[in-house]
C-alpha cells in the first residue's frame, strides 16, 4: 500500500515542482493621447523617422487582487500595435494576478478578472473593454488608459493641469509628460485632453506601488536628474539632484537590450563610460534610493 501511496504522490506532486517555469506576458494595451482612431493603433512617439512601429515604453504591473498591491513591475517597450512582452519569473507560474499597464502619463488601466499564469505563454488583451475594470476611456469603442497624470500621483487634477500650462507658456517641445499626445510639443490639443479629463474626477484604483521592490516611479524625480551632452558619444555625465546612498543604473536600448549596468555609493555626479554604441535612442534607468526614474539618452 505504501507502494502504491507513493506512486500516486510521484505522478501528481513532483510534476507541480518540476514544471514551475518563466511566463513570456503579452500584453495590449493603448494610451488615450497616443491613439488615433483612423488607424486604430497608437502613434509613433519615441522616434517616428527610424522607429515607425514603436509607441513608447510603458510599465506592466502584477497586481495582488486581495491587497491591491503591484507585486511585480517592469518597464518595457509598446509598438503602436499596443504590444508589450515581459517575462515573469518561474515563482508567479500558476498563480493568478491581475494585470495592469500604465504610460508615462497615464493612469493605469487593469484587467477585469485575475488571470491565471499557466502556460509558457500568456497573452492578455486591455484593449477590449469587457476586459478591463476601473477608469477607461472608450471613446472610439476600444479601451484606452485616460491621459493626464504628469506627475504620477494616481490623479488627474489641478497640478496636472499647471504643468501642461507652464509648459504650453514657454513653448515647451521634445520628449516630454507633458505632452499627452505625442506630438512632442505641449499645445492646446494637451490643454483640451488635460481639461476634460481633470473634469470627470479620474483616479487610479490600484496605487501600482510594487512591494517586491520597494521602487516607486518619481516623474518629478525624472526631471530634475540632469544629462549632458545628450546626444552624446561613448559618455555622458549624470548630475542627481542630492546625493544618494544606493544608486543603480542601467542603459537600455529600445529592444530592451542591456548595454551598460554599474551600481554606485554616495554619490551626485557620475561620468558614465558606455563605450562606442550605436547612433539611436537608450533609456537610462535610474534607482537612487527609493526613488526611480527614466532618462531618455540618444547616442551618435
Amino acid at each position: 500500500m505504501l507502494l502504491n501511496f507513493l506512486k500516486i504522490f510521484f505522478l501528481f506532486a513532483v510534476p507541480s515542482f518540476a514544471f514551475a517555469q518563466t511566463v513570456t506576458l503579452e500584453v495590449r494595451a493603448f494610451a488615450q493621447g497616443f491613439y488615433s482612431h483612423t488607424t486604430s493603433s497608437m502613434i509613433a512617439v519615441v522616434d517616428p523617422i527610424n522607429h515607425p512601429n514603436l509607441c513608447d515604453t510603458a510599465t506592466i504591473v502584477l497586481i495582488d487582487s486581495s491587497s491591491g498591491h503591484g507585486i511585480y513591475c517592469e518597464r518595457t517597450v509598446f509598438s503602436t500595435q499596443g504590444y508589450g512582452y515581459t517575462t515573469l519569473p518561474s515563482q508567479y507560474f500558476n498563480n493568478s494576478y491581475l494585470i495592469g499597464v500604465h504610460f508615462r502619463n497615464t493612469l493605469n488601466i487593469v484587467s477585469l478578472n485575475n488571470i491565471l499564469l499557466d502556460s509558457a505563454n500568456k497573452s492578455v488583451d486591455l484593449t477590449i473593454p469587457a476586459h478591463v475594470c476601473c477608469s477607461y476611456d472608450s471613446t472610439y469603442g476600444v479601451a484606452t488608459a485616460y491621459s493626464g497624470d504628469v506627475d504620477r500621483n494616481g490623479s488627474i487634477d489641478n497640478y496636472d493641469m499647471l504643468l501642461i500650462y507652464n509648459d504650453n507658456l514657454i513653448f515647451a517641445s521634445g520628449y516630454l509628460d507633458t505632452d499627452l499626445n505625442g506630438d512632442a510639443s505641449v499645445d492646446a490639443m494637451d490643454i483640451t485632453l488635460i481639461y476634460n479629463n481633470k473634469s470627470l474626477f479620474l483616479f487610479d484604483n490600484f496605487p501600482f506601488v510594487c512591494m517586491q521592490t520597494g521602487v516607486k516611479e518619481n516623474n518629478s524625480f525624472s526631471a530634475e536628474i540632469n544629462t549632458f551632452p545628450n546626444p552624446f558619444t561613448e559618455k555622458f555625465n549624470l548630475s542627481l539632484p542630492e546625493t544618494h546612498q544606493n544608486i543603480k543604473l542601467v542603459l537600455t536600448d529600445i529592444a530592451g537590450k542591456i548595454h551598460y549596468s554599474n551600481s554606485y555609493q554616495s554619490r551626485q555626479r557620475l561620468v558614465i563610460e558606455t563605450g562606442i554604441l550605436d547612433p539611436g535612442i537608450y533609456f537610462l534607468r535610474v534607482i537612487a534610493d527609493e526613488k526611480e526614474a527614466i532618462v531618455k539618452l540618444i547616442s551618435f
